[in-house]
């Protein structure tokens, strides 16, 4: 094992944004707890009529304990599943909506940087030039030859056989 030490990045180090942000929820968590000090009969009183009104729309009040758990399990799951994929793609799918409108709008081309997603090995498309498309064509002219040479074989092959069966040879 190699005893070198984990480094952990000074503030000065992060991005503004990561500073911006991680200031923003310090600050509303502290708001949070000062407001829950402030105002407990008031905000117990809120969550607690919200909960009545959870239980009484979802008729949770009527299942078990357990019931309620697997329940509320899988509410949780499906609603973080939801909030995780919109915040991954809701931002490009909206770009490209509003890059699309731009284009009906003012008639002008499309915004170029929504570009379909590669692989990350894989090669750029070539151009189709009239030599890349003469080889191509070739390529799958001889491919299909082939193809064609193979199902007469296989179909000469099973002649033969329905031939040597009908004779009452072994095929």
């Amino acid at each position: 094992m190699s005893s070198d030490p984990i480094s952990i990045p000074s503030p000065s180090a992060m991005s503004p944004e990561t500073t911006i942000t991680s200031s923003l929820l310090g600050g509303s968590a502290i708001l949070l707890i000062f407001a829950t000090c402030l105002y407990s009969s008031d905000l117990m009183r809120w969550l607690s009529r919200k909960h009545y009104q959870y239980e009484v729309t979802f008729s949770l009040y009527m299942l078990t304990p357990t019931e309620k758990f697997i329940f509320n399990s899988f509410l949780f799951l499906f609603l973080s599943l939801i909030i995780i994929a919109s915040s991954l793609y809701l931002p490009e799918h909206l770009s490209k909506l509003a890059s699309r409108a731009f284009y009906y709008y003012a008639g002008g081309p499309e915004d170029t940087h929504n570009t379909p997603p590669t692989m990350p090995n894989s090669p750029s498309p070539l151009p189709l030039s009239s030599q890349n498309s003469q080889q191509a064509f070739a390529e799958s002219a001889s491919l299909l030859h082939a193809a064609e040479a193979t199902v007469a074989a296989l179909k000469a092959a099973a002649a033969a056989t329905a031939a040597a069966v009908g004779r009452g040879e072994e095929a």
